[in-house]
């Protein structure tokens, strides 16, 4: 039981934190576009950013095991999450 209430604290620490890593995206795209960045620009920027994160901590399981049909499939979730996010941040400028 106590090994439960300790696994359950533990992922609601993590879902809390998440939860201020997601919302503080919200304030910093705002604050970017307040000084004159455009929205293309600011998630051009959130992107490479995290693909340079991403390919750091997993280069060598990615080197291991990416092909031509993942780099397909992973472009095109990529595009529609783009889309997405453009949508999101033109709503935040307007």
């Amino acid at each position: 039981m106590e090994q439960k209430n300790h696994m359950q604290g533990k992922a609601e620490l993590w879902l809390i934190l998440v939860s201020a890593i997601w919302g503080s995206g919200f304030i910093g795209t705002r604050i970017a576009m307040d000084q004159g960045l455009s929205p293309s620009f600011v998630l051009m920027t959130r992107f490479a950013i995290s693909v340079l994160i991403f390919g750091a901590v997993f280069y060598r399981h990615l080197r291991q095991t990416l092909d031509r049909r993942h780099l397909i499939a992973g472009a095109s979730a990529g595009l529609f999450l783009f889309l997405g996010y453009f949508v999101q941040t033109l709503g935040l400028k307007y």
